[in-house]
């Protein structure tokens, strides 16, 4: 035997000093041995995946296998491996399985597969499976296991496999998913106390998929929207829901929530969707999207939508208040509102429900002064007051706007309160001297310059360069220009954030040749807050040496004559 194993190692070390490989011939003629004693040695070597033989021609080289030894790929896997013989005897099993198991390689060696020492492999489940695998397939079961006290869950692999001897044989592979089983465990166990809570909750509540759509209501969900079952509200999304802020989508999927009033008109519902209510009229819903992951077919993005009636919360003071108290909207319009409105606008609560102040009949200029206060409410966060008379009993009203927030300090409506304080005063005219002190500075302005009254958009001013350029006169009503605040939101808009607007035009001058300009607009307030009137500077948008010119017409080259010509009116 040892000198078996001699010649076995010799023509290892032979093959060793020539990595390219060597013939038959050639390594007899190094050993100095015969072919045909060469020719087994080799078979045993091949046979045990020592040596690899590379056919070459008529002939075949043989060289040292750069394989990868079985034993070393078995202890290098992270799982535990058992390899059987046909006879499901132990050949092989891996470091990881021995010391999971507790025993050494010598006292598993040769055991049976149904051995008590074999930890895991003996187990009913894994033996009940080994002759399919016999048959040529493969096959998968999960077992429970414990050492020291302690659980493990394993998923095991049986499939037919090569032994190091060359002959057919069984692996099994043990690989560890206790944590998984675990993660599983406490996952249904957080997902029954949340049905429980889901199903118990007070709060309307639905959970909902990538697009929007309801794929599971609790009772308080369906009794907001007035129905019984979740097939009945089965057209909706919570991106159809009215008044939800543009850019939602978005923001919730960076992981932030959304929140805002809507406005549900349970009679257009009806008619859009063949909707079937328990009730008819409007609600306003408080609601709140926050991002979600379903563990659905793999995890997947959802959200979780939860509602409430806003108006429970103050209809019962609204109603019970002599003063007018109303809700907007960030867009302005009304959420809910008593029965002051009546007095005010000579509507009906129900009735301004979902329009704006211009909607439900308010002047234009009374409309400009509240949508202004209300947006600085919205963008500041603080509370405000302002006056302002008229309304069907000519009467004067203090309103206090003050803001409404969430948790996240977000102003989701603003509350106004308007108190009556008595008949409207009415007083004679009297000169406005601020309005003589602007058109003096206005005239001395080397710029064309005109002053537009807000309420009737006629000229009240023009400077000697306007009316020199353009003609332009007092009471005239000014056409060409880009509009009047009351019937252009854009310029309203503008005022409202920036303070200026400025648009480009084209005008025809007194000379009959149309001009390219630039209006430049600004509003003068008066001491109530109202909008009085509107500068407006028209200038050339050529620009020349960095800044914008206007149309020259100097004052200091004007004569007398021609100053008193194109003077102040």
């Amino acid at each position: 035997m040892k000198s078996h194993d001699a010649g076995l190692d010799r023509i290892k070390e032979i093959l060793r000093e020539h990595p390219k490989g060597m013939k038959v011939t050639q390594i007899a003629a190094a050993m100095d041995m015969n072919r045909n004693s060469v020719a087994k040695y080799l078979d045993i070597l091949l046979m045990t995946h020592q040596v690899e033989m590379l056919p070459h021609g008529m002939s075949k080289i043989y060289r040292l296998s750069r394989r990868i030894g079985i034993p070393t790929v078995l202890d290098a896997s992270p799982d535990l491996i058992v390899m059987l013989d046909t006879s499901h005897r132990v050949v092989q099993v891996n470091d990881n399985y021995l010391a999971f198991a507790g025993v050494t390689r010598e006292a598993v060696a040769g055991v049976p597969s149904s051995s008590p020492g074999l930890h895991g492999v003996n187990l009913p489940a894994v033996l009940a499976r080994i002759p399919e695998v016999q048959r040529g397939e493969t096959a998968r079961t999960e077992v429970r296991l414990t050492r020291e006290g302690s659980e493990y869950f394993f998923s095991v692999r049986i499939a037919p496999s090569l032994l190091p001897d060359g002959k057919s044989g069984v692996i099994l592979v043990f690989e560890d998913i206790t944590d998984k089983k675990k993660n599983e465990a406490l996952l249904k166990a957080s997902e029954a106390d949340f049905r429980t809570l889901f199903g118990a909750s007070s709060v309307g509540m639905a959970v909902c998929d990538a697009g929007g759509r309801l794929l599971e209501a609790n009772a308080a969900f369906l009794d907001t929207f007035r129905v019984t079952s979740q097939k009945d509200i089965g057209f909706l999304t919570i991106f159809s829901l009215p008044g939800i802020p543009a850019g939602s989508l978005d923001v919730l999927k960076n992981g932030r929530k959304v929140t805002f009033e809507s406005i549900l008109d349970f009679d257009q519902l009806r008619a859009q969707h063949r909707y079937f209510p328990r009730s008819a009229g409007r609600t306003t819903l408080e609601v709140t999207l926050a991002p979600i992951s379903l563990a659905k077919e793999g995890w997947q993005e959802g959200y979780l939508a939860t509602v409430r009636e806003s108006d429970s919360r103050i209809q019962n003071i609204m109603e019970n208040v002599p003063d007018f108290v109303a809700r907007f909207s960030p867009d302005l319009k009304y959420l809910s509102a008593n029965h002051g409105i009546e007095v005010v606008a000579g509507i009906s609560p129900e009735a301004c429900i979902g329009r704006t102040n211009r909607d439900v009949g308010l002047p234009p200029a009374q409309a400009d002064i509240w949508d202004r206060h209300i947006r600085e409410v919205f963008r500041t966060g603080k509370a405000v007051s302002f006056t302002f008379s008229g309304g069907r009993a000519g009467r004067s009203y203090q309103v206090n706007l003050a803001p409404e927030t969430v948790k996240s300090g977000e102003v989701v409506s603003v509350i106004a309160v308007t108190r009556d304080t008595g008949p409207e005063e009415r007083r004679e005219p009297v000169p406005d001297e601020s309005q003589k002190l602007l058109e003096e500075i206005l005239a001395c302005i080397d710029e064309a310059v005109v002053l537009l009254d807000s309420r009737t958009g006629t000229i009240s001013f023009a400077n000697p360069v306007a009316r020199q350029v353009y003609g332009y006169r007092k009471g005239e009503a000014f056409e060409n220009g880009p509009g009047i605040p009351g019937h252009s939101r854009e310029m309203e808009t503008a005022f409202a954030v920036a303070g200026y607007h400025e648009v480009e035009s084209q005008v025809r001058g007194v000379d009959g040749r149309n001009r390219r300009v630039t209006h430049h607009l600004r509003p003068v307030y008066n001491d109530t807050g109202d909008l009085r009137h509107i500068v407006m500077i028209i200038r050339d948008p050529v620009v020349k040496n960095g800044s914008t010119q206007g149309f020259s017409l100097p004052l200091r080259n004007l004569s007398p004559s021609d100053r008193n010509a194109y003077g102040g009116f």
